[in-house]
């Protein structure tokens, strides 16, 4: 009798912090966010270009199971790291065949707040889906700049920060050499591209940072086993810092978690991220 009593309780503590995991993944995790920090430093960087402050936010994919409110949310908490620069690494909407609210996304992302402008690339949601046009639409409506192959230089008080914006690796066109023409291997470059892994395609080109999403961090990870599932081009390089040697000029490799959810509605240990970088001087 006692060893069935054991056995019972047992059934039912494993049946508890089954049903909590359950909870927790699919209601409280997914409405955290974490603020991650990390310090760039670069031979490119001058003077002027020391404790610049640039945000990632990435994957939101809006829609059943990521909110036009959270959305509103999430700016929030982004002008409130008071950046310098914005940029958005893709997939914006989940489904834009079926959304409907538009006008509401771009009134929303209008608010993002920073001197140097925001700037973002497509994803594959947006290759893929209804295609680029709407997304494209709620950029221009946004005041946000889309880079699509291409590339912009930014004055910072007379030192050049260059972005480059590639277009989608799984669905898309990506054209690095005519984005990467004419850019200056002395000047500080950030590469914006939703699929991390091509970063060994492109490290031949002088840039120093790169800026990926796609992978949500594996989206739900178990301890010792880590994720149970990354996308394609987002398998060796799935979620973090990266430090690439063997190009044209050292590369970090950021990859972002995201804040949305992709596939199903759950997220264990992959807390939705925004990510702050600060640049700095390798001599400091």
């Amino acid at each position: 009798m006692k060893f069935m009593k054991l056995l019972i309780g047992l059934f039912l503590c494993v049946v508890v912090v089954i049903v909590g995991i359950y909870l927790y993944a699919r209601f409280i995790e997914p409405k955290r966010l974490d603020i991650t920090n990390h310090h760039i430093s670069s031979a490119s960087i001058g003077e002027e270009l020391d404790g610049f402050k640039i945000i990632q936010f990435s994957d939101t994919h809006i829609g059943e199971d990521y909110s036009v409110e959270q959305l509103d949310k999430l700016i929030q908490r982004i002008n409130g790291e008071e950046p310098d620069l914005i940029v958005f690494t893709g997939d914006l909407i989940e489904d834009s065949n079926v959304f409907n609210d538009e006008d509401k996304v771009a009134e929303s992302l209008s608010r993002l707040q920073a001197p140097y402008g925001t700037y973002a690339i497509s994803g594959n949601r947006e290759v893929g889906g209804a295609g680029v046009t709407p997304y494209e639409d709620i950029l221009a409506k946004a005041g946000i700049e889309f880079l699509n192959n291409e590339s912009t230089t930014i004055d910072v008080n007379g030192e050049s920060l260059v972005i480059i914006g590639l277009d989608d690796y799984m669905l898309g066109e990506p054209q690095p050499e005519s984005a990467f023409a004419g850019v200056d291997e002395e000047d500080f470059t950030v590469t914006l591209v939703h699929e991390p892994d091509v970063v060994d395609d492109l490290k031949s080109y002088p840039f120093d940072l790169q800026l990926s999403g796609h992978s949500h961090g594996g989206q739900v990870r178990l301890p010792i086993i880590g994720d149970l599932y990354t996308p394609p081009l987002a398998e060796k390089y799935p979620v973090g810092r990266y430090e690439i040697k063997g190009g044209m000029k050292p590369i970090t490799l950021y990859v972002n978690r995201g804040v949305g959810m992709a596939r199903v509605p759950y997220r264990l240990l992959s807390t939705p991220e925004v990510t702050v970088f600060t640049l700095g001087s390798e001599q400091e």
